[in-house]
């Protein structure tokens, strides 16, 4: 009678088939590779959203302390060649410091030079680095020269003398390339040499 009363622990007791668990498995492992997939692009989209910020950060900063230099130059040395005069340029500014800014295409990285040297023969002392730096990309030169009447001076055409006294005017194109940012950067800006004002120079 109490066996009749009793439920059929055989019938309730009956445990998945292996079939039905690799089927659960495989459905629960398919949910969890979609989750982490989607959280990994997130990731590495923050990643380069942020490599991108920080690449226009450091690409303005540099335009704007070069900027500030360029404005208070009283004299631009002679460069030694049209091509180093598109990549770099020295100068003394109105406080009587020698500085010299540069861009290192192999290091990618521009520089910010001070003269310590006590004689005539220039020795220079880095004073800051700017990272991810290049104008290689599309044949953008660092340096641009404008003399008086807006009119462009190109440094392979133009004496060295002419190109250090006859500028009134930069334009400079700074590009930053931060590995693994979506694309690069570029920041143009043009400089009024202020102690020439727009008056030129006579002779040029």
């Amino acid at each position: 009678m109490l066996k009749d009363l009793l439920p059929d622990q055989a019938g309730d007791e009956a445990g998945m088939t292996l079939v039905e668990l690799v089927a659960v498995l495989a459905i629960f492992s398919i949910a969890l590779f979609g989750i982490f997939g989607a959280l990994d692009s997130l990731t590495a989209s923050e990643a380069r959203a942020q490599r991108r910020v920080a690449a226009q950060e450091a690409t303005r900063e540099a335009v704007v302390a070069l900027s500030r230099d360029l404005r208070s130059s009283k004299t631009i040395d002679q460069a030694a060649s049209p091509a180093s005069a598109t990549q770099s340029i020295s100068f003394y500014r109105s406080d009587g410091k020698h500085t010299r800014w540069r861009v290192d295409t192999t290091q990618k990285k521009l520089y910010r030079e001070l003269d310590v040297s006590t004689t005539t023969t220039p020795s220079w002392s880095v004073a800051g680095t700017y990272d991810d730096i290049t104008t290689t990309t599309d044949g953008l030169p660092f340096l641009s020269y404008f003399g008086a009447a807006n009119l462009e001076l190109n440094p392979a055409t133009t004496l060295a003398t002419d190109l250090a006294r006859c500028t009134v005017r930069l334009r400079l194109t700074v590009r930053s390339f931060r590995q693994g940012a979506t694309r690069n950067y570029t920041v143009a800006s043009d400089v009024l040499l202020r102690n020439r004002g727009s008056r030129g120079v006579a002779g040029c």
